[in-house]
């Protein structure tokens, strides 16, 4: 490295790419504006290898690039951290003129590097997500450094699986401990801040009945099988491709398309369920998490049942059977009266 390398951080400036020599830039925190700074600058092609991708924010700037004419070409992990639904639109990233390619092997493809122009180098801890993490970036124009990650780009792409769909192939499952972390009480609440919504469904006669409902880590939806013909054409889910699908069926009512859509579009990792019986009676809480939804497993939602059996607690209103239902009232009070009660 030259000694005249010059160090800022990432609450400065960024100057134009083609104006700086010898840089080294670093980031401890912001790093998403940080990575933004940086893609904003491209001239020519991106080539990014990235473990675990979700941010909005950085994808737009990619989606942006690709609309006016330069490259991207993305590796990922390809599991059901990154094709899920809720995540990004990867398929989008492709119809946009993106490259992208599965890392598909049975070892983890941690990496987190992006080489912009082929003369700058973003790498550090930080995966391309929406985490709270400490973690670490830099950028540097080292061209030995530049040169090396270009080389491991081009293994990952040759190791990897160009798709021009993300049903292409299947998605990996990620590690189960993920779907199995405890969720606390404040933990919920965080999610419900964010954004994540309450389901009342009031569960068919067989369900309750079933000793091992809430054992199963899984929610089951269309007993109609109205989903089936989709699942004939595609192994994998595309929010993309079931949009497409669902507006082209003539015979379904206005019911059944909302029914459909809210089940495999609008319920997301982080919502929380809320069985009830027969009478209004709350069975159990529990969380949906990402996971793959193919066709092995078809229509489930994956479930992460944090209590079963709170027959103290009455939700008001009518509920179809089987039929999902925002909770309108409050899930903040909601929740705290759950855990009041059983902790």
């Amino acid at each position: 490295m030259s000694p005249n390398v010059s160090f800022t951080n990432c609450n400065c400036q960024l100057g134009d790419h083609s104006l700086q020599k010898d840089m080294t830039d670093t980031c401890f925190h912001n790093h998403i504006e940080w990575v933004c700074s940086h893609l904003r600058k491209t001239n020519h092609d991106i080539r990014i290898a990235m473990c675990w991708f979700s941010n909005l924010r950085i994808f737009q700037i990619l989606i942006g690039k690709l609309q006016v004419g330069i490259a991207v070409e993305l590796v990922i992990e390809f599991d059901d951290n990154n094709i899920r639904e809720g995540g990004l639109d990867f398929d989008h990233f492709i119809q946009s003129g993106g490259q992208l390619s599965a890392a598909h092997n049975a070892s983890l493809m941690h990496h987190k590097f992006a080489v912009i122009d082929n003369t700058i180098l973003l790498t550090g801890s930080f995966n391309w997500t929406n985490n709270n993490n400490s973690e670490n970036m830099v950028a540097t124009d080292e061209p030995t450094a530049v040169s090396a990650f270009l080389t491991e780009f081009l293994h990952l792409k040759t190791k990897g699986r160009l798709l021009q769909n993300t049903s292409d192939i299947t998605v990996k499952t990620s590690a189960p401990a993920a779907a199995e972390t405890f969720h606390t009480l404040e933990q919920l609440r965080k999610n419900i801040a964010g954004g994540s919504k309450c389901w009342v469904v009031k569960l068919h006669k067989k369900q309750i009945k079933d000793p091992l409902f809430f054992q199963k880590k899984q929610f089951p939806f269309d007993h109609e099988l109205l989903s089936q013909p989709y699942w004939t054409h595609y192994t994998q889910f595309s929010p993309n491709h079931f949009e497409n699908w669902l507006n082209s069926q003539t015979t379904f009512t206005n019911i059944q398309i909302r029914y459909l859509n809210t089940w495999y579009r609008r319920i997301r990792p982080g919502d929380v369920f809320l069985p009830i019986g027969t009478k209004n009676e709350l069975l159990g809480i529990g969380v949906v998490h990402a996971g793959a939804t193919n066709y092995h497993n078809g229509p489930h939602k994956p479930v992460t049942w944090i209590q079963h059996k709170i027959p103290s607690i009455h939700l008001p209103g009518q509920y179809p059977i089987g039929a999902p239902v925002q909770y309108l009232g409050s899930g903040m009070q909601l929740l705290q009266t759950i855990f009041a009660n059983h902790p």
